[in-house]
């Protein structure tokens, strides 16, 4: 009776796989090189594993042989003074601490390298029955293609391919709107590990081509592309008729750009003068500036309050109202000022300080000396408040915030 229950238990044992009469499959994990992966393994009890031991290693291969990945006893691991860590695996493995006390003994691997793939074990040797889970990790690794154009004529181009991959990808050429095309049978050889595929393909338009390449087994797909213009082809109609048009295009800005800048005609806009509103007893910028940023500091320009024609502020070649040139309104004697070291930049903004109310109004600066007599217009409004936004404009930061008040200025 003894030996039947004997055979009994060993049979039981056999079919839950406790014991080496049938190694268990492993679990198979893919994973790109270079990235971070977690090898499972946890007790079905989810028992308090913290004062327990338990073992990570990578079974011998052909070529190497056993490795010792992380190994925990009671607190005490590879990564708080242990001994006995495999060189490969130094500071790259750890354990998630937290969750030991659920029976949790998986681990990361950061930056996983070809040379880990292989299968690696978990054992809880202590325990009773002692227990070992298996993982097979798989790393994949497929640089980015690299296209090289092998022959050329003026109706054709030979393109080649070449990717190296392990698991092996599979490469296959495009055109840009995804299109499959037709290709020679890829050539693959194994270096150093990795398949090397090469596939050429023979194209015969101008387009913008791709050669892909996918590992499944990874969930991995990387591309490359390459622009081919071929001379025989040339372009659909459409592609003709839109580049006609953009170089018809450049050439009449280009043109108008030339007679802007030399004064052979003006810009005009239909916005009005630009809004500038501040509180009394602030200070206020006006500005007024060349988009060409031509040099100003040689020339004339003049600031007037345009509804009872007022004299606000005079350059003239260096000479200013304050310099003793007469005519300027007594309203404004002593209160305005310009920016002497932006001239040279075209800039001919002005300060008024402490503005009141009979400030406000329509402004004018115009360079009466320039070729195509230039002005640009400012309606000023002083009242008691504004809100922070309006405030924010009324100190002058720096000359992004003239140039933005500008855009929308009339020249």
């Amino acid at each position: 009776m003894k030996l039947l229950l004997d055979l009994l238990c060993l049979c039981l044992l056999c079919l839950t796989g406790k014991t080496l009469c049938d190694k268990i499959e492993p679990k198979v994990i893919t994973m790109k090189e270079d990235s971070d992966v977690m090898l499972p393994c946890s007790l079905s009890t989810e028992e308090n594993i913290e004062s327990k031991f338990f073992d990570w290693k990578k079974v011998a291969q052909k070529d190497d042989g056993l490795k010792e990945v992380f190994l925990y006893d009671s607190g005490i691991h590879y990564n708080n003074g242990l001994d006995g860590q495999s060189e490969e695996f130094k500071g790259r493995v750890s354990h998630f601490q937290d969750e030991l006390k659920h029976g949790n003994a998986s681990i990361i691997i950061r930056n996983t390298k070809i040379s880990d793939i292989g299968e690696y074990t978990c054992a809880f040797p202590r325990l009773q029955p002692p227990q070992t889970f298996y993982i097979e990790l798989v790393v994949g690794s497929a640089p980015k293609p690299s296209i090289t154009s092998l022959k050329e004529t003026k109706d054709w181009r030979l393109l080649q391919c070449e990717v190296h991959g392990d698991p092996k990808p599979e490469v296959e050429w495009q055109d840009s709107d995804g299109n499959i095309l037709n290709a020679e049978k890829p050539q693959v050889t194994i270096k150093r590990g990795l398949f090397s595929i090469t596939l050429n393909t023979t194209v015969t338009k101008s387009d913008r081509y791709r050669c892909v390449a996918t590992q499944e087994k990874i969930s991995h797909q990387v591309s490359a592309e390459t622009d081919v213009y071929i001379h025989g082809s040339g372009l659909s109609t459409g592609w003709n008729i839109a580049l006609v048009l953009l170089l018809l295009l450049l050439l009449v800005a280009g043109v108008l750009a030339v007679l802007v800048y030399k004064g052979c005609i003006t810009l005009n806009c239909n916005k009005g003068p630009k809004v500038i509103k501040v509180e009394e007893g602030r200070d206020v910028i006006l500005p007024c500036s060349l988009w060409t940023k031509k040099d100003i500091r040689s020339t004339q320009f003049i600031w007037q309050k345009t509804y009872d024609d007022q004299k606000v502020f005079l350059y003239d070649k260096g000479v200013l109202y304050s310099d003793g040139c007469p005519g300027q309104s007594e309203q404004f004697k002593g209160r305005v000022s310009h920016f002497p070291d932006e001239l040279k930049q075209g800039n001919a903004s002005i300060t008024i300080r402490n503005m009141t109310r009979a400030d406000s109004g329509d402004y004018r600066c115009s360079f009466p000396l320039i070729q195509k007599h230039q002005m640009f217009y400012i309606k000023l409004v002083v009242g008691e408040y504004f809100d922070e936004r309006v405030k924010d404009v009324l100190s002058f930061k720096d000359w992004s915030l003239v140039s933005t008040l500008l855009s929308s200025c009339c020249i």
